[in-house]
């Protein structure tokens, strides 16, 4: 399993897995750009002083290399019974270099829950079995979003 602050050679290029909550502010312009890559929403309307709220109120881990974040797991744990991977995105660029694997096993490592949830989107529950978790057929991922209609809720 990789641990925090562990380092790897991916693609020739050096990267270290690091604490989210300790994000410097200058990175936050890249974590911005990287979810609006991914279809995350429009780069402009990331407020970047609630995202470093977040990331220091929450689990997370980031991929780190040459001044550029290539990826971040996020998430939420109680320590106990309970955490959620909320999210695990990876640049379009390091695809493939291990990295989201990477993320997720730091993350889980970090959660310290006996049950960890997360959701998959469509297509990519094989990648998620890798790092052990299972399809539960019972389970439907349900969601909220403040000011937006249930029906102009993106699905």
């Amino acid at each position: 399993m990789l641990e925090e602050g562990a380092t790897g050679v991916l693609e020739g290029r050096d990267w270290q897995c690091l604490d989210l909550a300790e994000l410097p502010d200058d990175l936050l312009p890249q974590v911005a750009e990287l979810y609006a890559s991914q279809g995350w929403g429009a780069l402009e309307t990331f407020d970047l002083a609630r995202m470093a709220r977040a990331f220091r109120q929450g689990l997370g881990v980031y991929a780190y290399a040459r001044g550029r974040v290539w990826g971040l797991a996020r998430g939420f744990s109680d320590g106990w019974q309970a955490g959620w991977l909320a999210e695990l995105i990876v640049h379009r660029d390091a695809a493939g270099w291990g990295i989201g694997s990477a993320l997720g096993q730091a993350f889980i490592q970090r959660c310290g829950a006996e049950t960890i949830y997360c959701e998959a989107l469509s297509g990519r529950e094989t990648f998620f079995e890798g790092l052990g978790f299972r399809v539960r057929p019972r389970l439907t991922a349900m969601a909220r979003r403040e000011g937006v209609a249930v029906d102009k809720m993106p699905v």
